[in-house]
């Protein structure tokens, strides 16, 4: 019976790594990373990916290994002498090379506990770095003298929505000629600021997009955003996979979230007089690259309709073409409020 058990996990651990070697074929693996978080973010993916599957494997397979080679052999009874079980040569043979090194067991179990312990260390400090580019708000861009001014967005979350609030294109002049007064942003909203629900505007530099992706471009040369993020009701999760972004939105509490961008995926279809992300759509209302659809989803449990509660991304490829939504925006928000008031003076 015992080796039955052996042939059942080693089954597994067989099946588990071939999934694990077909995944990336068949689309089962990380979206593409389309902002300058990602090379760190996925190093670090890898890194840890190597060493646990490392060990995942060395030790599924020592434990099938011992499971076949000492299966069915009960302890002896009161009186008689305990035979050695088959195999006890093997292990003999697989340990005698460490036996001048680790005379005993107690040393063979500091030294297993050890080893991870370094390990573990290592991953921790070589993190600190990414860490510190992406969450300390003393490398957040805009924050240091003669840095460009970043877009910044307030995104609020809510049962079951994504609500994201824009300076208007005459804040966003104000901005660039004082960059100080975008700081304040955040907290002090405008009466004229764009208000849209469940999408997310921002632009790269679209110019700089090919040498990025030959390791040529640096990332300061991409326009940064800041999102604020808050919840109003219950807490979520900004999770945007594309841009390898993820925090949590808590009540009572602003944290700004930041990104650049690095690849476009959206055009002007000037006979809508719309933006479309995935490169457009068809005549059959169908993205015409479905990798260009990025999604924005809430990661965090928050209620019935979580699964609802999904944004897109828009990335625009350049200022101008942003600012041309921004204004677009700003007039269909104008004409609504105009809409509204008018039935009410009648």
């Amino acid at each position: 019976m015992g080796k039955l058990w052996s042939l059942l996990f080693g089954v597994m651990v067989l099946a588990s790594t071939l999934l694990f070697v077909v995944a990336p074929f068949v689309g089962w693996w990380l979206p593409g990373g389309y902002s300058t978080h990602a090379p760190g973010i996925d190093l670090l993916f890898y890194l840890i990916l190597g060493v646990t599957g490392f060990f995942f494997l060395l030790t599924e397979g020592l434990l099938v290994l011992f499971m076949w080679r000492f299966a069915g052999h009960p302890p002896a009874a009161d009186g008689e002498k305990a035979a050695t079980p088959p195999g006890h040569s093997f292990a003999e043979r697989l340990s005698k090379p460490f036996k001048r090194f680790i005379p005993d067991e107690h040393r063979l179990e500091l030294l297993w506990t050890a080893v991870p312990a370094i390990i573990l260390f290592f991953i921790a400090v070589g993190q600190i770095p990414v860490w510190m580019n992406i969450k300390y708000m003393s490398q957040m861009p805009g924050s240091q003298e003669g840095q460009a001014v970043p877009l910044h967005v307030s995104v609020s979350a809510r049962q079951f929505e994504w609500r994201m609030r824009y300076p208007s294109p005459q804040t966003w002049k104000k901005w660039k000629e004082n960059p100080k007064l975008a700081g304040q942003w955040a907290t002090h909203p405008e009466y004229d600021d764009v208000h849209v629900v469940n999408e997310l505007h921002v632009w790269t530099n679209a110019a700089k997009v090919k040498d990025w992706e030959q390791g040529l471009a640096q990332a300061e040369e991409f326009p940064a955003t800041i999102c604020h993020l808050s919840t109003i009701d219950v807490q979520h999760n900004l999770n945007i996979p594309f841009f390898r972004v993820k925090q949590d939105a808590v009540p009572g509490k602003v944290i700004p979230v930041w990104f650049r961008p690095t690849k476009v995926n959206t055009v002007k279809n000037d006979a809508k007089n719309r933006w479309e992300d995935g490169g457009g759509w068809d005549e059959f209302d169908r993205a015409k690259d479905k990798g260009l659809v990025w999604e924005i989803a809430c990661a965090e449990l928050c209620g019935r309709w979580h699964y609802h509660m999904i944004a897109k991304v828009y990335v625009h490829p350049s200022e101008a073409d942003f600012l041309a939504w921004l204004e677009t925006a700003a007039k269909k928000q104008e004409k609504t409020e105009r809409d509204d008031l008018i039935p009410a003076a009648k």
